[in-house]
């Protein structure tokens, strides 16, 4: 009886084993979840036009989900806020914004999965815009839908950026404002970082090329590119990584336009403690080899042979 007791025991402690590692496994008829996604393009538009000027222009959405959906288009405008240029839809002081320039042929538009549908875009500039760069937000985003077969109970957004600049004498100032990096890397990545002023009217695509020589042979470089807006400075961060352990003498140059501006030298170690060590032993021991022969030079070869019969 106890012998059976026990088989019954084992035989339940394998069942609850195989259950709870196969779960996983185990599937069961259920209705699969819904995708929803939308996509607009494109993700930005540049306009060069004169204050009075009437344009057009059309944006594509697609439905990449699985569902129907009806989706409105609204504007907002745009700005960025600090060196870091975090991203904010609403008017901030010193910003030029364009959302009122825009309008819809249609406001709301239903689409079916995976239905892509154009929209047109009117353009009209005041007579009395202010010269220089104006910019402003597009967005589409899906509206709740409720049916007995379908729902959707969560919007999706997505945006495109507009970028104007309206004629008459555009300008472009830039200047770095300062420069920066570490001594000394330990982790064989080189870090810059560079502050970038624009004093124009307009925003300015900028280049900036770091540049890295190594002391006695090598040299490395990384570029990147960003707008600088009109009236703010904004922060660049820079990096070269997997340097080999040595001297790096270190600057950087921007572009824009016909512009460029070139910053002092840096230098920068670039070595790991150990390493740091390693060189000081073996300087150490060389600086020791050299003294040495020194003295052995300064010293009189009557005394260097006494030494030796002494030795003897």
């Amino acid at each position: 009886m106890l012998r059976a007791s026990n088989q019954i025991a084992k035989s339940v402690i394998i069942i609850i084993f195989v259950f709870l590692f196969q779960a996983p496994n185990i599937s069961f008829a259920q209705n699969e979840p819904s995708k929803e996604g939308i996509e607009l393009k494109p993700s930005r538009l540049n306009y060069q036009l004169s204050p009075g000027d009437k344009s057009g222009d059309k944006l594509t959405i697609k439905n990449l989900g699985t569902l129907s959906v009806n989706i409105k288009f609204y504007l907002e405008p745009y700005g960025l806020e600090g060196e870091q240029y975090e991203q904010k839809f609403e008017k901030l002081p010193g910003w030029k914004t364009a959302e009122e320039w825009i309008s819809f042929d249609k406001d709301e538009i239903e689409l079916n999965p995976d239905e892509e549908k154009t929209v047109l875009i009117n353009i009209n500039v005041p007579g009395n815009a202010e010269v220089g760069g104006h910019y402003g937000a597009i967005f589409a985003e899906t509206t709740p839908k409720d049916s007995q077969t379908e729902s959707i109970k969560t919007s999706k957004r997505v945006g495109a950026l507009v970028y104007f600049e309206i004629g008459g004498e555009l300008t472009k100032n830039l200047s770095v404002e300062s420069y920066s990096s570490k001594w000394w890397s330990k982790n064989n990545t080189l870090e810059y970082n560079l502050r970038i002023k624009n004093s124009g009217n307009t925003h300015a695509l900028t280049n900036t090329t770091l540049y890295a020589k190594r002391f006695g042979f090598g040299s490395w470089s990384v570029e990147k590119k960003a707008n600088i807006f009109p009236g703010t400075i904004r922060k660049i961060d820079m990096n070269i990584s997997d340097l080999s352990p040595g001297l790096y003498r270190v600057r950087a140059k921007v572009s824009a336009d016909g512009l460029q501006e070139e910053t002092g030298t840096r230098w920068v170690l670039v070595a790991s403690v150990w390493q740091i060590a390693l060189a000081a032993l073996l300087l150490i021991a060389i600086t020791t080899l050299i003294v040495n022969k020194l003295k052995n030079k300064k010293t009189p070869a009557k005394d260097r042979k006494q030494q030796l019969e002494t030795r003897i």
